[in-house]
């Protein structure tokens, strides 16, 4: 099968989007498929090469490092060379915009994978008149996927949310995790460790792991914190944590590669996170994966993976939130049924399984 898949954002960003359709691709082609990737330059002006067609793009001034906003002017006569028999789209708008047209032009099935929780990112940054925005945001995805052959949802929770606002031709395929780099690999210590794995952002809320860190040293416990990622948020966690005076429990990796995540993740207890703006997180599964129980704050709505068999939820009161999470480490039995629990499930999200699912509903449509 010959497939076109177009993105807003890729490698070298380091977001969900960017590993998800990174891995796909390698996995399709792995499994014996054509694929032309058609991604935004970010950096020194990537050239086209192996598959991948670059379009230009210009600094996000929100997220400078990780949206690019792109200009998807392409050769049309690349495509045609390509002769793809169907399209993948990771955006709804401008590259995806373009993917329709292509799909029209051509006569081509599109799918559109919801990857991005558009209306939490709507509420997050613009405040001022969010509930009017949220309906124009809203019609224009209904509009954009009464033009799309499937849209893919990654969890059944969205799959929900996109049939009560109207979108009705969803169907559900999970993203894949590559079981065989993330694993249980090292045993941990037996201090306390909190990870957390993102973007530093305003929706990822990570000024709270410092607020949980604050109410964890006050329970007198030995702790360590890992804040892997990097965003505009940095340099306000780098201050909390000099206010706090917390550089003993607190450390802060910036940007690191996948395979020494892969690595921190299987020395540590616990993943953290307080983004509410998730469709379905990898991070969160290839901690599970790693052997890492998840900790979450009740409101969160992740997917099928996270369950009470599998995830802590903890209250968004901070002294409370320590007090459940000690209370969880201490107890092993219970906390080795978490971990079991979630190697359980996150195996069922092997890449290889969700890639395979693709290519089947892809192949009821050429």
């Amino acid at each position: 099968m010959r497939i076109l898949i177009t993105t807003a954002t890729y490698l070298p960003s380091t977001n969900g989007v960017a590993f998800v359709v990174e891995q796909t691709r390698k996995e399709l082609i792995r499994q014996g498929h054509e694929v032309l990737l058609l991604a935004p330059q970010n950096g020194d002006g990537e050239k086209s090469k192996n598959g991948i067609l670059y379009y230009p793009a210009i600094p996000n001034p929100i997220i400078p490092s990780e949206y690019p906003v792109g200009m998807p002017l392409v050769s049309l006569k690349k495509i045609e060379e390509f002769r793809p028999q169907v399209i993948q789209t990771h955006h709804p708008v401008m590259v995806g915009n373009l993917s329709v047209y292509m799909a029209q032009k051509y006569n081509l099935p599109l799918f559109f994978s919801f990857n991005s929780d558009y209306e939490q990112y709507l509420k997050t940054y613009l405040t001022l008149g969010s509930d009017l925005w949220q309906k124009v945001l809203v019609g224009y995805l209904k509009r954009f996927a009464s033009n799309v052959t499937r849209v893919i949802s990654p969890s059944t929770h969205i799959y929900k949310h996109l049939i009560a606002i109207g979108i009705k031709n969803s169907v559900v395929i999970a993203n894949g995790i590559d079981t065989k780099q993330f694993r249980p690999t090292k045993s941990k210590p037996e201090e306390l460790g909190i990870i957390f794995v993102g973007r530093l952002e305003k929706e990822k809320q990570p000024k709270k792991l410092i607020d949980l860190a604050v109410a964890l040293r006050k329970t007198g416990i030995k702790f360590k914190m890992m804040i892997v990622g990097t965003g505009l948020l940095r340099k306000d966690l780098v201050q909390m944590v000099k206010r706090y005076n917390l550089s003993v429990q607190v450390e802060l990796a910036g940007r690191v590669s996948r395979e020494r995540v892969a690595r921190l993740l299987s020395r540590y207890h616990f993943f953290v996170s307080y983004s509410q703006s998730e469709t379905f997180s990898l991070s969160h599964l290839e901690a599970q994966a790693c052997g890492v129980v998840l900790l979450l704050p009740p409101s969160v709505m992740l997917g099928d993976y996270a369950s009470k068999e599998t995830v802590v939820k903890v209250p968004q009161n901070f002294d409370k939130a320590a007090e459940k999470i000690i209370s969880v480490f201490k107890d092993k039995n219970k906390y080795n049924r978490l971990v079991s629990a979630g190697l359980r499930v996150s195996n069922k999200y092997s890449v290889e399984r969700t890639t395979s699912d693709l290519v089947s509903l892809f192949s009821k449509y050429i």
